[in-house]
């Protein structure tokens, strides 16, 4: 095809100075003609010139000389206008191959694109044990075995599917399994759904884990911002107690032991027991960087416990200076 393509190249090449080499002969031949007209011409002005006497003589060579100058612009003119012409064949000649060659190769067969199959989608195995086979078959051998929570990937691609089949990638090795045992998303994302649907909202002041129990009391006035959960944490990071706050509600809880701890709440959607007891959905974390002192004094015969007091939407004059820390931190 490239030799092909060449010799048509050089070919146009010689079709343009073949015309050029035409018109340029036709201009010279007009050239010759012309010079032998205006040569007879001017032998007779000058002869006319030399022997003539009469007056009105010269008038007659001037509209002599007129008619030549009409004819010699009137003969480039010609010229001019045959080697425009010459020229403008030439550029349509070379169009027109230019676009028949074009039109050969958009014509000529070329191979089908290979489609590329790419494993972006996520899925999660839901038989105890799946079968990888070599080939979208019970017949084709089983190259591997998947057990229930593994995450797979698959594609999109037609190429990677077939009749209840799909090709999947697991580590670095690719096959088929049946569809009917693969389920959207990774195991995680499916956890996090099953817990999202299992859900509950405890009662505000509801206790959800505690270590510990003594006479001192912390009261939570929750704001408008959702639900909370409310931790003490002591120095050490163990969870003291924790417990449920409902948006615009208040919660006491009596039973704090003595030491130093810190206050965390967070805040979220879908509390589930059974899942981490957290929430499933948009879960921040925020606390207090002091640690509180929760002690007892002594007055006289009187003994006094500590109440510590928090409360999570803004009021003026309060001291209450919350952080945002790591859900890890929670």
């Amino acid at each position: 095809m490239g030799e092909s393509g060449e010799k048509g190249f050089k070919g146009i090449s010689g079709l343009t100075s073949e015309l050029d080499l035409v018109a340029l002969k036709a201009s010279m031949h007009r050239q010759s003609v012309r010079h032998r007209v205006n040569g007879t011409d001017a032998s007779s002005a000058s002869s006319e010139s030399q022997t003539s006497t009469n007056r009105t003589r010269p008038q007659k060579t001037g509209r002599e000389s007129s008619n030549k100058s009409n004819g010699d612009s009137k003969s480039q003119a010609q010229d001019g206008m045959a080697i425009g012409i010459a020229v403008a064949l030439v550029i349509l000649v070379i169009l027109g191959i230019w676009l028949l060659v074009d039109v050969k190769q958009e014509g000529s067969p070329t191979s089908p694109r290979e489609e590329v199959v790419v494993y972006s989608e996520s899925f999660h195995v839901t038989a105890a044990v799946l079968n990888v086979r070599s080939t979208p078959s019970t017949d084709s051998p089983v190259i591997a075995k998947l057990s229930k929570g593994e995450t797979v990937y698959g594609s999109w691609s037609t190429q990677a599917k077939k009749n209840g089949w799909r090709q999947i990638k697991f580590g670095d090795r690719t096959g088929w399994v049946s569809t009917s045992y693969l389920k959207r998303g990774t195991a995680e994302q499916a956890k996090i759904e099953q817990c999202k649907a299992d859900a509950t909202r405890p009662s505000t002041g509801q206790i959800l884990n505690r270590n510990g129990s003594g006479h001192h009391t912390i009261v939570v006035r929750n704001g408008p911002n959702g639900d909370i959960i409310a931790k003490l944490k002591d120095k050490s990071g163990n969870e003291i107690v924790s417990f449920y706050v409902r948006e615009n509600e208040t919660a006491t809880v009596k039973t704090i032991p003595e030491g130093y701890f810190k206050f965390q709440f967070a805040t979220g959607k879908y509390y589930s027991a059974s899942c981490g007891g957290k929430f499933m959905e948009g879960m921040r974390v925020s606390e207090d960087p002091e640690y509180a002192h929760y002690k007892t004094t002594n007055s006289g015969y009187t003994r006094y416990s500590s109440i510590m007091q928090y409360t999570l939407n803004q009021v003026r004059g309060g001291n209450l200076k919350m952080k945002s820390v790591p859900l890890g931190r929670f």
